[in-house]
């Protein structure tokens, strides 16, 4: 077997750090739902259960945040990241899911090909991230990671723990 260059493993390791810290701020999203669901079922009038998908996640805390009332309290700081939830949702997909596209870095970025799905039609765009670029998209969905553990944890404990 070839010996595959460090560059190519550490942008591995770099976007492994992206998929890490997502797959963390999103399963801390699925807690939240989970808690809020199990908690306000009967204010979930036209819910199709439990929200799966991302942007059906997002958009139920969010509604759950702003129109009940005793969560009203988790709003100011819920609804800002679960704003920053979709906003790096983009990114991550573009970097989860594109095929490398060629076997080294040119000019200092990996470039990928991302299928966009279409309704009549998938198209095909190319992406490339640079080291810079994995290494600020880590930082920035660490941060997110720890936001949303920081409202699954309030939620649970205001939610799911008895009073004292």
């Amino acid at each position: 077997m070839p010996d595959i260059p460090y560059s190519y493993r550490a942008m591995c390791a770099d976007l492994g750090h992206v998929l890490i810290n997502w797959s963390g701020a999103e399963q801390s999203l699925d807690m939240c739902v989970s808690i809020v669901f199990r908690q306000f079922q009967e204010s979930q009038k036209g819910e199709d259960g439990l929200p799966k998908a991302l942007n059906r996640k997002t958009t139920f805390m969010r509604k759950a945040l702003r129109k009940i009332p005793a969560l009203n309290e988790f709003s100011e700081f819920g609804v800002p990241v679960m704003d920053q939830v979709d906003k790096l949702a983009t990114d991550r997909n573009d970097m989860i899911h594109g095929a490398l596209s060629s076997t080294s870095a040119i000019n200092g970025q990996w470039r990928f090909l991302k299928f966009d799905y279409g309704s009549t039609i998938h198209t095909v765009r190319s992406v490339a991230y640079s080291q810079a670029d994995y290494q600020e998209a880590g930082k920035e969905m660490m941060a997110l990671a720890a936001d949303v553990q920081r409202l699954a944890d309030r939620l649970q404990k205001f939610l799911l723990l008895p009073s004292q």
